[in-house]
């Protein structure tokens, strides 16, 4: 039996990269962190990152109610452990905006719609 947490690895093939991946496309780095996943150094090199929450503290973690983001991956940029260009990430449904920026971090969140029951997908132009 597949935990919760682990149907999305088996997904992990040629093309589809999963949690704890990195990989350079089109030389560009790629990293999926892990839900909750506290070894951040290992993503160093990433210019891009994708985790299910945004950094703590932006309109993108902000839902009006409170703020829901990662207090680590924003300690992590903060400190100068993590500087990717993008981080794309999910979690807060109807944040205060879309994109937000942390240092030289872009932050991407699309959020959801109360008319579907899917998060919002739209599609990025990544300029690296």
């Amino acid at each position: 039996m597949i935990s919760s947490s682990e149907w999305i690895n088996e997904l992990g093939s040629k093309n589809v990269f999963t949690d704890r991946k990195i990989t350079t496309i089109n030389g560009i780095t790629f990293g999926c962190i892990p839900y909750g996943d506290s070894r951040l150094e290992d993503y160093r090199s990433c210019e891009v990152i994708l985790y299910h929450q945004p950094p703590y503290g932006l309109d993108v973690s902000n839902d009006n109610s409170g703020d829901y983001g990662c207090e680590s991956i924003r300690a992590a940029i903060d400190s100068g452990l993590l500087s990717p260009t993008w981080i794309l990430s999910g979690h807060i449904h109807n944040p205060v905006k879309k994109i937000s920026k942390i240092k030289s971090t872009t932050v991407s969140n699309p959020g959801s719609s109360s008319r579907v029951s899917a998060p919002l997908h739209y599609e990025l132009i990544l300029t690296l």
